[in-house]
């Protein structure tokens, strides 16, 4: 509808963004030193974030441990597939080997 304002707001200020990320004031003020959030600016005493950065972060906070529980879980197969103390010498040697017998 022409004419009709959007309402939310699009910046937080530190306190309200913390409660948002679910971390300490002090953490996002490290962060945004860091440059964690490109188009955070200070006017005044009071930090700015946008809320697109705020939202921005967290997907790559959830896409960085999906990630790493993958590695993690990867790491786990390969460990028990070919660990010392195991019976076998695991599935690629056998599959080999299976091969070998075959012809």
């Amino acid at each position: 509808m022409p004419g009709t304002i959007d309402a939310r707001p699009r910046f937080m200020k530190v306190r309200k963004a913390a409660e948002y990320l679910g971390i300490g004031r002090t953490s996002l003020k490290d962060l945004i030193a860091a440059g964690a959030f490109p188009g955070a600016s200070k006017i005044g005493s009071h930090h700015l974030i946008p809320i697109e950065d705020l939202d921005g972060y967290a997907d790559r906070l959830i896409a960085a441990a999906r990630a790493n529980r993958e590695r993690t879980t990867l790491s786990r197969r390969y460990e028990r597939a070919y660990s010392s103390d195991s019976k076998s010498a695991g599935p690629r040697f056998e599959s080999l080997c299976a091969h070998q017998i075959k012809q």
